[in-house]
């Protein structure tokens, strides 16, 4: 059998993605393991490279308050593959409880693609930072890769 760390909610959102692609859009990628990390993120990014989040040439700052070490580093590099410029990857001075995702100027697709895959509501931040986004990962996003 299979064994998989995806929770049901994750599975079914899994299954209502895959319903709304295209045969033609699909193609078929092999990992062989044992591989180094950058060949697994060059066909990542492949196949979850998300152009209209390179059209809008957004960037973003992630900054972890979750307590969990590494957790921004790993969203980091999920969003960049997916197409984001990740500018920066810090520690959270102290845990926060819950996740946001602040941005400069208009509010974007990136925004709103940001805001529903995570399931945060975005708020407008009335100055412009190191990035044009700041998502700051909370205890209520700690298990998002368990």
């Amino acid at each position: 059998g299979i064994t998989t760390t995806l929770s049901f909610y994750d599975l079914m959102r899994l299954a209502l993605l895959t319903k709304t692609i295209s045969s033609s859009s699909m193609s078929t990628e092999s990992i062989h393991l044992p591989t180094d990390e950058n060949s697994v993120d060059a066909i990542v990014s492949r196949m979850v490279r998300d152009q209209s989040l390179l059209r809008d040439d957004k960037t973003i700052t992630i900054i972890n308050a979750s307590g969990v070490v590494g957790l921004g580093t790993k969203v980091g590099r999920v969003l960049s593959n997916m197409g984001l410029t990740v500018v920066a990857v810090n520690n959270g001075e102290k845990t926060q409880k819950t996740s946001d995702i602040s941005y400069y100027g208009n509010k974007s697709y990136t925004i709103s693609r940001l805001g529903s895959l995570l399931a945060i509501v975005p708020k407008e931040n009335t100055r412009l930072g190191l990035s044009d986004i700041i998502l700051t990962l909370g205890k209520d996003k700690s298990k998002i890769f368990n």
